[in-house]
């Protein structure tokens, strides 16, 4: 009896997870690097995570390779987004900064008491005034509101500056430093001298990148590392380690 056998065929199916989501954070993190980082760069982020994920679970090679491209290109618009680095750099600032003196409470007490019977008006002396008191709470408002208000200016006077309505860095700094000066100035920040130094170092980066002599990711890691260094020393100063005036 002849047996016949029925030949078994066996359909491989390819993976490719994870490459569309690849592919979507290399795009997002392109735009990051030539338009709004703020914005796209940290959706790249999310988008790379998942086609990492997905490619990995789904032994994807093509999905692995496509997230790791998007994670270099996503690195990349972290490295030279100014916007990045502006926000990073204040909340550091910020969070580093203790509080100081802004709002103050005093009173003096002038005028007549009144005996118990029909008395003559006697005059009291005018009360001694009482030192300044302010709350660490309401500081910690001040400061972060100051924060706000200067890092909006440099947010605006930045995008004119891709816009083209200001044509050169030096232009955007000169733009936004009156307006970061007059917001710590208001809340009555106690170094004014550090906040001087920060806008006259960024307006000097600024120059010598308009004239070539640094590229954009220089101009934001030099302008970080300034700030580290203002941090420190405002540190200094409330330890008592070194003089510094107090406005």
């Amino acid at each position: 009896m002849m047996t016949i056998t029925t030949p078994t065929i066996v359909v491989k199916h390819s993976s490719n997870q994870g490459v569309v989501a690849g592919i979507v954070g290399s795009v997002l993190a392109v735009f990051g690097i030539f338009t709004w980082g703020l914005i796209f760069v940290p959706l790249a982020a999310i988008c790379t995570l998942v086609a990492l994920v997905r490619g990995i679970t789904g032994k994807s090679a093509a999905g692995i390779g496509c997230s790791l491209l998007a994670g270099a290109l996503t690195f990349w618009g972290v490295v030279v987004s100014p916007s990045i680095w502006i926000v990073v750099g204040a909340g550091l600032l910020a969070a580093h900064s203790p509080s100081h003196p802004a709002t103050v409470s005093a009173s003096t007490a002038s005028g007549a008491t009144f005996g118990t019977s029909l008395q003559p008006v006697q005059p009291v002396a005018p009360a001694p005034p009482r030192a300044p008191v302010i709350s660490k709470g309401s500081a910690d408002a001040l400061e972060k509101q100051a924060n706000a208000i200067a890092n909006a200016a440099m947010m605006e006077c930045r995008n004119k500056r891709l816009s083209g309505e200001i044509k050169t860095y030096a232009g955007s700094v000169e733009c936004s430093n009156p307006r970061v000066i007059s917001a710590y100035g208001n809340i009555g920040y106690r170094y004014m001298d550090l906040i001087f130094a920060w806008m006259k170092n960024r307006l000097e980066l600024a120059q010598k990148t308009d004239a070539g002599q640094l590229t954009e990711s220089q101009l934001n890691f030099q302008t970080q590392q300034f700030l580290i260094q203002l941090r420190d020393l405002e540190k200094q100063r409330d330890q008592g380690l070194v003089p510094g005036h107090r406005e």
